[in-house]
């Protein structure tokens, strides 16, 4: 028997995650999946949120008649507070804090985590609060065995802060372990079902505050459209695209995966597009219920966000000076710690600029923006020398990348900007406004052509 929990949450790493896809190993991965499921003497597919097109995906997969079951249960939903700004919502949460109020925060990025952990440190909470994302979880093993115990068992935390590691697979169901539960929903790639399960990891229904950007930031990089037929098709011109730029053949296979996945695709730029209205809708349709909108103001949170980076950047300027053999023994891992990571991020800032591992600043760090720097030097050498963005691309599909795994075509990108002969900007010193004729053309040439 193989039971697959969680199961929408299992098809969206698979089909749309960037781990599998490493080295290549997408196809094993999809050949092997399939196999085992038609192996197995029984199939069982749980989640709170199964859909009709992942229902249709395993029945193709295992080519067998599938039953469904429906839990109509409903233990009863929550009062919840709208905030209209997020400088509001974390405001009220710093008060409530300041007033001893026990809380749970989730939220929908690490850094957001580090940032909330710096405000609560700056108004004297320091050693009342615990901070659950990718690089305190392993520190935290009992809390992920037993949360509820942890928590009876440590009186003196008044305040959890989550990440989307605990988005699922945490259950806290001790009762009046909280006051009060916080959504602080910054543009990510969580659906509105992903963060009605984040708010859905204390069970009691107390209130829950709740902050959620209008749109979400995960955006396909095949194409934007609601529609699967319409993914697909723009996969299909890309594919084509980079079998004629780059002489090199490139083929599709239309199966049952490439179907689900265009799917995920379509419906998660309909998440992401609509995230506020569709989060809002789905906690009506679960039965919880809106007491109040808040809007309030503040002014902290800039300050907070230079902390944590300038934190970032101290990590990576103190970080293990590693030698191009160690850095390459990194790469060739499936998963690499905080450290590791810190570590080979300033290996290859050091490795692209030339700079000594001694001779790194933070001024260096910092004008790299996180890898951004080097990416438009990247993207401006592609276009400069065309046959270097052929070299680019014929290395990815070398290693075992294709079109599927999201992988960039360069030489297309160069021939079309070519065509857009940029030469004319790229004048040592000149300045360009906005207003200028030349971008003003340059922009409907793009827009006409955006396909």
């Amino acid at each position: 028997t193989v039971f697959l929990d969680e199961f929408e949450q299992a098809l969206r790493h698979l089909l749309l995650g960037s781990t599998v896809r490493k080295g290549g190993k997408l196809p094993l991965i999809l050949e092997t999946f399939e196999s085992l499921l038609q192996r197995a003497d029984r199939v069982i597919a749980a989640d709170a949120d199964l859909s009709q097109s992942s229902i249709d995906y395993l029945k193709s997969l295992t080519g067998r008649p599938l039953t469904t079951m429906v839990n109509f249960t409903h233990q009863g939903g929550y009062a919840f507070t709208q905030f209209t700004t997020k400088a509001g919502l974390i405001a009220r949460l710093q008060a409530a804090a300041l007033d001893g109020k026990r809380l749970f925060i989730a939220t929908t990025s690490k850094r957001e985590t580090k940032r909330l952990a710096h405000l609560l440190d700056r108004i004297g909470l320091g050693n009342q609060y615990l901070v659950r994302n990718s690089e305190t979880s392993g520190q935290t093993r009992d809390y992920s065995a037993n949360p509820s115990q942890w928590l009876l068992d440590h009186p003196d935390i008044q305040i959890v802060i989550c990440s989307p590691t605990d988005a699922t697979g945490i259950s806290i169901e001790c009762l009046n372990r909280f006051d009060v539960v916080a959504l602080v929903g910054l543009p990510g790639a969580q659906t509105d079902a992903d963060l009605a399960q984040m708010l859905s990891r204390v069970r009691q229904p107390i209130e829950r505050w709740i902050w959620t950007a209008a749109k979400g930031a995960r955006s396909s990089p095949v194409s934007d459209s609601i529609h699967a037929l319409e993914v697909k098709s723009a996969l299909q011109r890309q594919t084509d695209t980079a079998s004629h730029v780059l002489n090199h053949s490139l083929t599709l296979d239309h199966d049952s995966h490439l179907e689900a996945w265009a799917t995920l695709e379509a419906n998660t730029n309909y998440a992401m597009q609509h995230l506020h209205s569709t989060f809002y809708y789905r906690m009506h349709l679960e039965g919880n219920y809106q007491v109040e909108t808040v809007t309030l103001d503040g002014a902290e949170l800039k300050e907070i966000t230079t902390l944590v980076k300038q934190q970032e950047y101290e990590a990576i300027l103190k970080a293990e000076h590693l030698s191009e053999t160690a850095a390459k023994a990194l790469e060739r891992k499936d998963a690499l710690s905080p450290e590791e990571a810190t570590a080979l991020h300033r290996f290859k800032l050091c490795q692209f600029y030339r700079i000594p591992a001694e001779a790194l600043t933070l001024e260096d760090i910092e004008r790299d923006k996180q890898g951004r720097t080097r990416s438009t030097v990247i993207n401006l050498e592609t276009y400069l020398n065309l046959e270097r963005a052929r070299t680019l691309d014929l290395e990815a599909i070398e290693r075992g990348h294709h079109l599927l795994e999201h992988q960039h075509c360069h030489a297309a990108s160069a021939l079309f900007l070519h065509k857009l002969d940029l030469t004319v900007f790229l004048l040592p010193g000149a300045e360009w406004t906005t207003d200028d004729p030349n971008l003003l053309t340059l922009h409907t040439y793009v827009m006409d052509h955006l396909e």
